[in-house]
């Protein structure tokens, strides 16, 4: 006798825990996305370019989170952000080359940004965003770890290294960095134009080629530190911060 396999309507989902209700397999599975749904590997050796960026748009499309499940997404090109985006990863606990429990997004050829916004003010368009619990390493092909013009947005708990110009460079309104680390690149932080307050709490960035911390001259905002943050010195014992034109810190 046949039986008819039941589908993801009929399937049920219970929770472990006092008050948990009911849900169906369906409704459990549209609570977020993730990179596998799209066809991404990440084991550090297929090109998970198109399988990400896909994940990304629909993510932004769809205004659902996306997750990044532990591995190495090996990155081609940039990965476009244009839009409000929650993107999370399991944490960036392990070493800068990517070990298991961690998410890293690693740029094998030459590009502008892992993940690149908007360049140019004002834009907004990739406002209200979350990016946290991954690992961004450029491999000195990419310049940036990110790069983007944003209104209050929250990045935390990322590790980025290796990046030739700069872990970070972000301009906006009302941003906040947490729980940064930048190793091994040109300089860890780019803050411009600052025409708001960027709050950075516990961000540190160290063994870099160049500074720590670059405030680049805008519209007289205000950058914040908060926590065991640190900048870095360079190789002369040089300051660690660099503070240009109508800004203060």
């Amino acid at each position: 006798m046949s039986m008819t396999k039941p589908t993801s309507e009929q399937v049920t989902h219970l929770e472990p825990a006092t008050n948990a209700v009911m849900r169906t397999s369906m409704a459990k599975m549209g609570d977020f996305v993730t990179v596998k749904d799209f066809g991404a590997i990440g084991n550090d050796s297929a090109n998970d370019t198109a399988a990400v960026q896909a994940a990304i748009d629909f993510a932004i499309a769809n205004k659902k989170p996306l997750y990044i499940p532990a591995g190495v997404y090996r990155i081609h090109q940039s990965l476009s952000w244009n839009g409000p985006l929650v993107m999370i990863g399991p944490g960036r606990t392990g070493t800068s080359s990517g070990t298991p429990g961690i998410a890293v997004f690693r740029a094998v050829a030459p590009m502008r940004a892992i993940l690149q916004g908007a360049q140019t003010w004002p834009s907004g368009v990739n406002n209200t965003s979350h990016i946290a619990g991954i690992s961004l390493i450029g491999m000195t092909n990419a310049q940036y770890g990110i790069e983007t013009v944003t209104n209050h947005t929250i990045i935390r708990d990322l590790q980025i290294a290796t990046c030739s110009t700069a872990g970070i460079r972000i301009g906006g309104i009302c941003n906040t960095l947490t729980d940064i680390a930048v190793r091994y690149s040109g300089t860890g932080f780019e803050v411009f134009p600052v025409c708001g307050q960027t709050v950075m709490t516990n961000c540190k960035a160290m063994l870099n080629g160049n500074i720590g911390i670059h405030l680049q001259g805008g519209g007289g905002g205000r950058l914040s530190f908060a926590g065991q943050g640190r900048g870095e010195q360079d190789d002369a014992g040089q300051g660690t911060a660099r503070i240009g034109g109508q800004c203060r810190a």
